[in-house]
């Protein structure tokens, strides 16, 4: 799918993000505080309620194409009236909900009532999206899966930054997997986005199965951390006091010029967060959009440039932030999308002051220096 444009308003808050369109590649830059985070963030909140939680008092509206390249709108209000579920946290009721399809009202949701393809529902959840509660209707259904299809990486996303986590699943997934795979090896990439395998878990059946896509990777990887020779993902089986089920745990091991083994809690962040962003690039869904907050966070000079420069090049939709001179130096202006604020109002815009330059050096310097950067 490709996000073409979101609006959001946090009523608790005051915070507006104004209509903000995307294109395939996206660098949102903007002095600190300007709302680049507050962004992503809200993108998030939207796949919050595309999960079925209740997000009280927001107001959102996305527009994208989904993997069947269908002309996609979804908007709805949630009441500022906040009540609490039974775990104590904040809900409260979605009064309108609105769904297109190139063109074409599917759901028109309000408090009287609600309209879907045509026909009157009768009274459903009141807390959650239609979005979610018809998420196995044929109609919906693909829809739903472009949405949830949706990669973010924030600062603290343990599956793609904490080395200490790890995957936990029981040994018949992994049979069940395996079977699959050994029926078909040449639709591995399609098995695993079916059963919606992180990227750890790529890495493992790719190394186990693909030997071909995994020199690839390794390949990409090692030219970016020359004194990596292998990467050794295996499987320990455990079991727990809480349970008296057989668990496994996926860990990821580097093996060393030197010889050295470096287990996975001793990988440096850096190297962790460049091999799980690989593994969304070269085994993930090409369809999904990767939402990277902070893409210089963890990563270093050595391997920040080579990440950005495969992020570029992906197939898939990239939306990054950054202030890193790097990065913003080595992306061409025509992906800036300058991000400011004015109080509690976000806005965004292409960087017209230096896109048309012919100065194809200090691309840093050009946009902090240029006015619409400075806010002017």
């Amino acid at each position: 799918m490709i996000i073409q444009e979101i609006y959001y308003f946090d009523a608790r808050r005051k915070i507006e993000i104004k209509e903000m369109k995307f294109d395939k590649f996206n660098a949102l830059v903007g002095v600190s505080g300007a709302g680049k985070t507050t962004i992503i963030r809200a993108i998030d909140a939207i796949l919050n309620i595309v999960s079925g939680n209740s997000e009280p008092a927001d107001n959102w509206k996305i527009s994208f194409l989904d993997d069947d390249n269908n002309e996609i709108v979804w908007e709805g209000i949630y009441s500022k009236n906040i009540e609490f579920d039974d775990k104590g946290d904040d809900i409260s009721e979605l009064t309108a909900e609105s769904l297109f399809k190139n063109g074409e009202e599917i759901i028109n949701r309000r408090k009287s009532s609600t309209i879907y393809n045509g026909e009157k529902l009768p009274v459903i959840d009141k807390y959650k999206s239609l979005m979610y509660v018809l998420r196995d209707d044929p109609l919906i259904a693909p829809i739903y899966k472009s949405l949830k299809s949706i990669i973010i990486i924030l600062n603290n996303s343990t599956g793609h930054s904490h080395t200490g986590a790890t995957a936990i699943f029981n040994p018949k997934s992994i049979e069940n997997t395996k079977k699959r795979i050994n029926s078909n090896k040449e639709d591995i990439l399609k098995i695993l986005n079916e059963e919606k395998a992180n990227c750890r878990k790529r890495i493992f059946y790719i190394h186990k199965y693909r030997s071909d896509m995994f020199d690839e990777f390794l390949f990409t990887y090692t030219n970016i951390f020359p004194d990596v020779v292998n990467i050794i993902p295996e499987i320990k089986r455990s079991r727990s006091n809480k349970s008296p089920r057989d668990t496994s745990a996926l860990y990821i091991k580097l093996k060393m010029k030197s010889g050295a083994i470096v287990e996975q809690s001793e990988i440096s962040s850096g190297m962790f967060k460049t091999m799980m962003i690989l593994s969304e690039l070269m085994f993930g869904n090409k369809k999904s959009p990767i939402i990277i907050d902070e893409i210089e966070n963890s990563l270093g000079i050595n391997c920040l440039s080579e990440i950005a420069a495969e992020l570029k090049s992906s197939e898939n939709q990239i939306i990054i932030t950054t202030h890193h001179p790097q990065v913003i130096e080595g992306t061409d202006p025509k992906f800036y999308r300058i991000i400011k604020r004015d109080g509690g109002v976000i806005t965004s815009d292409p960087a017209e002051e230096i896109k048309g330059s012919s100065s194809h050096h200090d691309r840093f310097i050009q946009l902090i220096n240029s006015s619409q950067y400075k806010g002017f």
